[in-house]
């Protein structure tokens, strides 16, 4: 297989594109749009892997077996490294809770499907980004998925006819304008689909081809003479690099990202590459020995960097402290370095490459059978670990949450209900307490409403309580929600209706605090009309970190580590409490009850308390959180449970009746 003519400018910028990711997952304040580097490092890939596969088809000495086998010579070795690394220290530091999840996450690695993985996860009760530490694999999972169709579609295309350009325009458009449409409907299957993506290695992939066809026009360019030729690729040159640096500085997490957006970096990279290695940027910033050298270090630091930070996170807290994360760079350019001298050249260059790509492909097999062993396994409970950390009661994660409501309570058995019922874990989301058709009260708005049923349900055990959830704020003309109202307007059994939610977060929403009143207006006026007596629930304090932090990691204080200072939730929960007070005081048999209060004090807000764990994660309540809740809620609102009759008293004689 005929090799590149080696750019050093390239080099140089991927050491630009992959600092830009680091200094980003590092220190996102400063570099809001570091991200970027990913979409910079697609069009490189695109470039070079097409140049190669092209050139060696024009050549007829192309082997699918050859590329694959360099490709996974190239991948597989740091990877396999970084793998084993995380399983490591997941196996030893993480409870079962964490390492199940990085268990799924090794084992979708491993298979090239981590895009997929995490798009699946990133629902509602997703896991905080941060305490993934393989989270930046789904970018890697991308260019191996193109990777394994882009050969195959030159080689039929070269096969059938020579129209190899346009087919890739017509892929590219295709990709792009999805991107497009989709953005606007789901952001994040418009991040991690291979179809939104794809548009970006083939921008690459399109200049590769332009530039080695010698009749196109653009070829022309570096080829023939012209007066402003060196005016021309050095204004092209810093146009590309200033489109880069104001896609690092500007851009941030609130975009809709990729849409049009990733124009910019994509259309940069693609004008420096286009520009040669003569152009004023190429030449004298992105040719510098520095850069070069981090550039050809690129690969391992992108694949150390992250698990790194993200163990530093799960250490620490949800984000780790300026100077973990400072040290945590350094650890990750000293660990590249090593697996670059020491594994990936070894394993990439010299002899043996055969019996090197079997067992790179055997390693690799292993790592993922272990993963998912991990997963079926439950996180392997019996480790040290989980005994040791059990310094607070309480389970982690939702899958407990929702496995205790499946083993103690019945589904709902209005089967209208229970079809409109939002799924988790294939469980659809709708218990009661008894298994009888009568409901005596429900539990009523979203996920927020869903963690106090158990707790009342267990604080009301004379009555069959029932709860009935939907996706935001509820309201009777809302889709998500016509069949819960219809159900609570007609059934008259049904005498207590406990309305909650993520209030917190849905004022933070476009015109938040305006829907947030008239939707709830329309709930209590519409539930009290039909003559129930509605209790509209305060918010819990949301956290800034997980109950990781505290579970487990910082056992010798506990107040630190599961504790915050209350004004960072107060503000928030004022703002809201303002507009629940003024829906209640304005409609008649309508409640409000402060639960807030509950769990802070003057100056705190708690995770725990006595030892009891009351989060699975930073903003829903384990059982036992729900039980402290529910005793608030019970007692303020009168409902205690009734008393069981006594036994007949005996007859005055002291005789029984016969």
């Amino acid at each position: 297989m005929i090799s590149l003519k080696y750019r050093s400018d390239i080099d140089g910028l991927r050491a630009i594109s992959v600092l830009g990711v680091v200094l980003f997952h590092a220190f996102p304040k400063l570099l809001k749009g570091g991200y970027a580097g990913v979409d910079v490092f697609f069009v490189i890939s695109g470039y070079l892997i097409t140049t190669i596969i092209y050139t060696n088809f024009s050549n007829g000495i192309f082997s699918f077996f050859e590329f694959y086998s360099h490709r996974i010579r190239r991948i597989f070795p740091s990877l396999i490294v970084v793998l084993i690394f995380v399983f490591i220290v997941g196996v030893f530091f993480l409870l079962s809770e964490e390492l199940v999840l990085l268990g799924i996450h090794i084992f979708s690695g491993s298979a090239f499907i981590s895009n997929f993985m995490f798009w699946s996860e990133n629902g509602y009760f997703d896991q905080s980004s941060e305490l993934k530490p393989l989270l930046h694999l789904w970018s890697l999972s991308i260019e191996e998925q193109f990777y394994i169709v882009w050969p195959f579609i030159i080689f039929i295309t070269l096969r059938i006819r020579r129209f190899l350009p346009i087919i890739l325009i017509i892929l590219l458009s295709g990709s792009f304008f999805y991107n497009i449409i989709i953005y606007k409907i789901d952001r994040i299957a418009d991040f991690y689909s291979p179809i939104s993506r794809f548009w970006e290695l083939l921008a690459g992939s399109l200049l590769a081809l332009v530039l080695f066809d010698k009749k196109s026009i653009l070829n022309k360019l570096h080829t023939e003479r012209f007066r402003y030729k060196v005016v021309f690729f050095n204004t092209i040159s810093i146009v590309g690099f200033i489109f880069i640096l104001f896609s690092f500085v500007f851009f941030s997490k609130k975009l809709f990202f990729p849409g049009y957006f990733a124009l910019l970096p994509v259309a940069g990279a693609v004008l420096i590459i286009f520009s040669g290695q003569d152009a004023v940027v190429n030449k004298f910033l992105l040719s510098n020995r520095f850069l070069v050298w981090i550039g050809l270090l690129s690969y391992p630091l992108y694949i150390w960097h992250w698990p790194i930070i993200a163990l530093y996170n799960i250490y620490d807290g949800e984000t780790a402290s300026a100077l973990s994360r400072l040290l945590a760079i350094f650890i990750t350019f000293i660990l590249a370095l090593k697996t670059y001298r020491f594994i990936e050249r070894p394993l990439r260059f010299g002899g043996r490459p055969l019996l090197k790509t079997y067992g790179l492909v055997a390693a690799m097999a292993v790592l993922g059978c272990a993963g998912y062993a991990t997963f079926y396994f439950d996180g392997f409970p019996a480790r040290p670990i989980n005994s040791k950390g059990g310094i607070l009661a309480g389970e982690l994660g939702h899958r407990p949450f929702f496995l205790d409501l499946e083993r103690r309570f019945f589904p709902c058995r209005d089967q209208e209900i229970l079809k409109s019922a939002p799924i988790f874990d294939g469980r659809p989301r709708c218990f009661q307490s008894k298994n009888v058709d009568q409901i005596d009260a429900v539990v009523f708005g979203d996920s927020h409403a869903e963690h106090l049923f158990p707790g009342l349900a267990d604080k009301l055990s004379d009555r069959n309580v029932a709860y009935f959830i939907g996706a935001g704020i509820p309201s009777p003309n809302d889709n998500n929600f016509i069949v819960f109202f219809d159900k609570l307007t007609h059934d008259r059994n049904i005498k207590y209706v406990f309305i909650a939610g993520y209030w917190s977060y849905r004022i933070l929403q476009s015109n938040g605090p305006f829907l947030l009143q008239e939707k709830l207006s329309q709930s209590l006026r519409t539930i009290t009309n039909s003559g129930k007596i509605v209790y509209l629930i305060d918010d819990i304090p949301n956290f800034p970190f997980q109950p990781t932090r505290c579970k487990a990691r910082r056992a010798a204080s506990l107040h630190d580590a599961c504790s915050m200072p209350s004004r960072y939730f107060f503000d928030l929960r004022y703002r809201a409490f303002v507009i629940l007070d003024s829906v209640v005081s304005s409609i008649k048999n309508s409640n409000f009850i402060n639960i807030s209060d509950k769990f802070c004090s003057d100056d705190y807000c708690f995770m725990q308390e006595f030892g009891t764990l009351f989060y699975r994660d930073d903003n829903h309540l384990t059982i036992e959180g729900s039980r402290k809740a529910a005793d608030i809620i019970v007692t303020k609102a009168g409902l205690l449970p009734l008393p069981a009759s006594p036994d007949p008293p005996a007859s005055r004689g002291g005789g029984r009746r016969p």
